[in-house]
């Protein structure tokens, strides 16, 4: 599973995933952190400590992990998308092209002109 996260990571952030495993506290890495620790949490039902262990910090810090990132994802359509390609990217292997830019369309319809908007449809 490690092995996965840090391709996932690496794939969709644009850095090291194995930066994720290591104690920094730069935003990049803790955003990614908890948004693995909220999928282990709610998509594979991994205990606490199960998701310390493999990063080597307390249940506690797994537990704020999760709560944190989950009011990020009631608040910010962005870190939405970006775990919604994260669990594609973990599931599948990879991130299906097609469906990220139908998301996009859907989501940003009322900010897109006609044109723009067929021109995106067209190449789905």
């Amino acid at each position: 599973m490690k092995k996965l996260i840090i391709e996932a990571i690496t794939e969709l952030m644009g850095f090291d995933g194995n930066e994720i495993f290591q104690k920094s506290r730069k935003q990049k890495y803790v955003f990614a952190r908890q948004m693995t620790f909220y999928y282990l949490r709610n998509e594979l039902f991994w205990q606490q400590t199960k998701i310390g262990d493999l990063f080597k910090v307390d249940h506690a810090t797994v537990i704020f992990g999760v709560n944190s990132f989950r009011s990020k994802l009631e608040i910010y359509h962005e870190d939405k998308d970006l775990y919604m390609r994260y669990k594609a990217v973990l599931k599948h292997g990879k991130i299906d092209e097609k469906e990220l830019l139908s998301a996009f369309i859907n989501q940003n319809k009322k900010h897109l002109s006609e044109n723009l908007k067929q021109y995106l449809n067209a190449a789905l």
